[in-house]
């Protein structure tokens, strides 16, 4: 990729985010996240068709990252303390996941949030539980998934805390 185009693609992601974080994305446009990225109007076109077309590219980043706080509920040493991590890491980036997970993007997301955790499963970890590891990986991450997605449509109601005692009980638990 081009070094100048890896530089447009890292300022319009941190603009792009550092706007969600103080609104919506159906009310950000596309002038004020170039003259926040310091990036060129005509260069934000030659590059995406639009914000929708910007964030489905930068959420495959998102979803490693993801992904990353995910995996240890299902195969790690501490997974209660994978379920805390998670949700404090979703908790601080709440307006990035309410907009992937919440909105219209939510079920193609899940369906490649299910198909990269089974490709980490498969490269990091044997397994000799009795169900399928395909099975365990697919159920939990959706679990995972959408038990969060539910969570940041309550935030008011539940902590991050308490949200972290529902991945124990419904998705870490079922897994033992």
């Amino acid at each position: 990729m081009d070094v100048r185009k890896i530089k447009s693609r890292k300022a319009l992601g941190t603009a792009l985010f550092a706007l969600l974080e103080e609104k919506d994305l159906e009310a950000i446009s596309v002038r004020e996240l170039t003259a926040r990225a310091k990036v060129g109007y005509a260069t934000f076109f030659r590059h995406y068709s639009g914000l929708d077309d910007l964030l489905r590219d930068l959420s495959s980043d998102a979803v490693g990252d993801f992904l990353e706080h995910a995996m240890p509920l299902l195969f790690g040493a501490d997974r209660s303390g994978a379920a805390l991590n998670l949700c404090r890491y979703v908790e601080a980036h709440r307006k990035l996941w309410v907009t992937l997970l919440t909105r219209g993007g939510g079920s193609v997301l899940r369906e490649q949030f299910a198909t990269e955790a089974q490709q980490v499963a498969e490269r990091e970890w044997t397994d000799h539980h009795p169900v399928p590891l395909e099975l365990r990986v697919y159920f939990g991450v959706r679990g995972a998934v959408d038990i969060i997605a539910w969570w940041l449509l309550r935030r008011d109601d539940y902590s991050a805390e308490q949200v972290a005692g529902f991945l124990e009980s419904m998705v870490i638990s079922p897994h033992d």
